[in-house]
């Protein structure tokens, strides 16, 4: 009402000024005159008032408006807040009710978060198997995967035991456990696989050695995941978690160096037992003669047939003669392929494997696992073992030819070890540990056996060179003196056979009873000169290496230099032998009573000779 009027008041106060406008504008008369300017300057006057009343009305309308949209936001916030404000007196009444009731709220607010926490860990246990399948999945999509997957696989091994624990807690009936376990079982299985594929697959002999070469980072991943089981064996410890089983991946690795080792060499132990059984069949004739081929018609009736006779091949083809040749298979033993077996294809692999353990496996380890002395001292307890078993059943039945190749294989692995690094005291085969401690070493009997042969041979083969010597007659040498060949010929022989050794690039053992027997055997050649300087009469055995005739005066000329040529040949031979052994052998050799040997069988030849009659 009141607005009303005040716009009334406005439109008369608004005429009146209108009515004073025109006045002052027409005073005059000659104001008529400027009365289409003044309508025109009206016009104007009157659209721009009426503009700038719109502009004003306009702006007016949208304050109001926005005035009456804060009031109605104003009464949605005013019933909001009676809303809560009932709200606040309804929880006001509700927790006084509370008060009065809060020993039952605190246990269904525990109840609450159990329950809670129950469905999350009947979550985690319904979702083991697939995660533990989706670790096994992992790991064979790329084995770089390994120590995530087995760190996986650890956290749900421990959800599984502490599920089980619970479950046993709970005083469940054995029936539940049995299917909480089945539904467990899987991740048990996924860890089991685990396992099998890093100690069979992986960490196996010789599996470790040839992945330290061609993927060493995987060698290197294996070797983590058994320092982490270390490392949760030693917390289990700690903490006395006795229910967890401890794993102990670094024993188990340990200990199936050994198992593998011994397995590796299985096969060649067996194979040792079996040196002088036959190994190889040939087709023979019935005259033993060895056939190369041999043709057979349909009816299986000889028609062609080459054999071996007085070392040349024979060619049958006459009907007549095959008709009378039977042939049969006979088993032998054949010692090239034998040795070829064990040491070419197998003991020398052994080798190289130690030498790749110290090239490329011991790096993929910490020091602490020691891995290449390990592996070493396993493999050299199988090495003797082999080799002793080898030494007593090729002790008899060897040749020379053969024991020289085992000498020679054993010689070339203790090199290997010294280039490798081990101490000289651990470079030597050990005592077998299957072998009886009272019977001599397998090594021990070869070596025996073949500086026995040896000098049985070379006893034979200095009786016929004196032989030769009576049977011939002496040779003046360029200076005039009388001699026969047999002295240069009996060191000439000696010499070979220390050079068969030094082949073998031995300083030891070997060389050591070859040179003592080299000794005896000068001995023996001194001793046999003795006798037949003697003459028949003496009792000696020299009538019978001279065919029964006395000893002319050259032939005992003859004698006495060659013993003093002998000397000289034996102190050379003696600085031979003393430069070839290592310095623990030089001791124990008597060389210079030896040497001197020969002067005391010059000087005791008689000093007139009986001439031949």
């Amino acid at each position: 009402m009141t607005e009303a009027i005040d716009l009334a008041e406005q439109v008369l106060s608004a005429k009146e000024q209108g009515v004073i406008e025109i006045l002052r504008l027409l005073q005059h008369p000659e104001d008529l005159s400027r009365l289409a300017d003044i309508t025109a300057e009206y016009e104007s006057r009157h659209r721009a008032a009426r503009t700038t009343l719109s502009a004003m009305v306009q702006s007016q309308v949208e304050s109001t408006r926005l005035g009456m949209d804060l009031l109605e936001r104003a009464h949605r916030h005013i019933l909001k807040l009676q809303a809560a404000l009932e709200r606040i007196d309804r929880l006001c009444a509700e927790c006084s009710d509370l008060v009065h009731h809060h020993v039952k709220i605190k246990l269904l607010a525990t109840t609450h978060g159990n329950v809670k926490k129950v469905l999350s860990e009947i979550e985690d246990i319904v979702d083991l198997p697939y995660r533990a399948d989706r670790c096994w999945e992992m790991l064979e999509a790329d084995e770089a995967n390994l120590v995530p997957a087995f760190e996986a696989l650890v956290l749900l091994t421990g959800t599984a035991e502490n599920a089980k624990l619970a479950w046993q807690r709970s005083n469940k009936s054995a029936a539940d456990l049995s299917e909480l376990s089945a539904y467990l079982a899987r991740v048990d299985d996924v860890m089991r696989r685990f396992e099998k594929l890093l100690f069979e697959a992986h960490l196996a002999l010789p599996h470790f050695i040839y992945l330290s070469q061609e993927r060493p980072t995987l060698l290197v991943d294996c070797v983590r995941v058994m320092e982490l089981q270390e490392l949760l064996d030693a917390e289990y410890r700690r903490v006395k978690m006795g229910a967890v089983p401890q794993r102990r991946y670094k024993d188990r690795f340990f200990a199936s160096i050994t198992a593998g080792a011994e397995e590796r060499f299985k096969d060649l132990l067996e194979l040792a037992r079996t040196c002088n059984q036959p190994n190889t069949v040939v087709r023979i004739d019935q005259d033993a003669n060895v056939v190369v081929s041999e043709v057979r018609d349909y009816l299986g009736n000889l028609t062609r047939l080459v054999r071996i006779v007085n070392r040349q091949e024979e060619l049958v083809d006459d009907p007549e003669e095959l008709r009378g040749i039977e042939v049969f298979d006979e088993p032998l033993f054949d010692e090239s392929l034998f040795l070829d077996e064990l040491l070419d294809r197998g003991l020398y692999e052994m080798t190289d494997e130690l030498a790749m353990v110290y090239d490329y496996t011991a790096a993929c380890f910490p020091p602490s696992y020691g891995i290449f002395n390990r592996v070493f001292q396993t493999y050299h307890v199988q090495f003797a073992v082999v080799i002793d078993v080898l030494g007593h059943s090729a002790a008899e039945g060897m040749s020379t030819q053969g024991a020289l190749r085992v000498m020679d294989w054993v010689q070339k692995y203790m090199d290997t070890l010294r280039n490798l690094g081990v101490d000289d005291d651990l470079v030597r085969l050990p005592p077998s540990p299957l072998a009886d401690p009272e019977s001599m070493p397998g090594m021990v009997v070869l070596m025996d056996s073949y500086v026995g042969r040896m000098a049985k041979t070379m006893t034979e083969w200095y009786n016929r060179i004196l032989d030769a010597d009576l049977r011939g007659n002496p040779k003046p040498t360029a200076d005039g003196t009388l001699c026969t060949l047999g002295a240069i010929d009996f060191f000439r022989m000696l010499s070979q056979q220390v050079s068969i050794i030094e082949a073998l690039n031995d300083h030891g053992e070997v060389m050591f009873q070859t040179a003592r027997t080299a000794l005896d055997v000068m001995r023996g050649f001194q001793e046999t000169q003795r006798e037949i300087l003697a003459g028949p009469g003496g009792g000696g055995g020299g009538a019978g290496l001279a065919g029964g005739r006395p000893m002319s005066l050259e032939m005992a000329v003859a004698f006495i230099n060659n013993n003093v040529t002998c000397y000289d040949q034996s102190l050379q031979f003696a600085d031979d032998v003393q430069r070839q052994l290592s310095k623990a052998y030089r001791d124990q050799l008597n060389i210079e009573d030896v040497c001197r040997g020969f002067l005391e069988v010059a000087k005791a030849a008689p000093p007139v000779p009986s001439s031949p009659p």
